[in-house]
């Protein structure tokens, strides 16, 4: 079948693809334009950041999403009821503690936005429309369907394409370097 040599390079979805192409023409674009380099860089860590973002809320349960982003400031006596509840939140921060800090700022900075009006319509909603509407990202029906292994081929692809894509990335970390400012 079409998977039967995934061990030899990775399985690539089209969203990825497609934001492959994007971060191709923002590496042109800091190349044609060194003045901008920076701002252009910034954006597509920003775009990077999103897209990761949409891929963690596409394919990890609600409750492990809450359990990384929970805010573990404040005491909670011995014997409260919601110690189990933050010592499951503090393990998974630890763990995934980069993670963690470009979802809690991604959020931050999406739901800030101001969109365009024409968007309400598409997000079914009323204008105005802030950009916390993108951050309620429904998952796949099929990703919670037990006829369908829960999505797995689905959650594979998703999360090895975001691997993929950062790796090759990671890869090309001189050349992007080699398009900033040297200030």
């Amino acid at each position: 079948g079409l998977l039967s040599n995934s061990n030899r390079s990775p399985v690539v979805s089209a969203s990825s693809v497609e934001l492959a192409k994007v971060l191709e023409r923002y590496c042109r674009m800091m190349g044609a334009i060194p003045s901008l380099a920076l701002d252009i860089f910034q954006c597509v860590v920003q775009l990077m950041e999103f897209y990761v973002h949409c891929v963690l809320c596409l394919f990890v349960q609600d409750k492990h999403l809450r359990l990384l982003l929970e805010d573990l400031d404040g005491h909670v006596p011995a014997g409260d009821p919601r110690l189990p509840g933050r010592q499951e939140a503090f393990l998974t921060q630890r763990l995934f503690p980069e993670l963690r800090r470009s979802t809690a700022r991604t959020r931050e900075m999406v739901s800030s936005l101001p969109l365009p009006d024409a968007c309400a319509g598409y997000l079914q909603v009323q204008a105005p429309v802030m950009g916390s509407a993108l951050l309620q990202v429904t998952p796949f029906s099929s990703l919670t369907s037990p006829s369908q292994l829960c999505g797995l081929a689905e959650r594979c692809v998703g999360v090895e394409s975001v691997r993929s894509l950062l790796t090759s990335l990671q890869e090309r970390r001189d050349d992007l370097v080699a398009l900033l400012p040297k200030d």
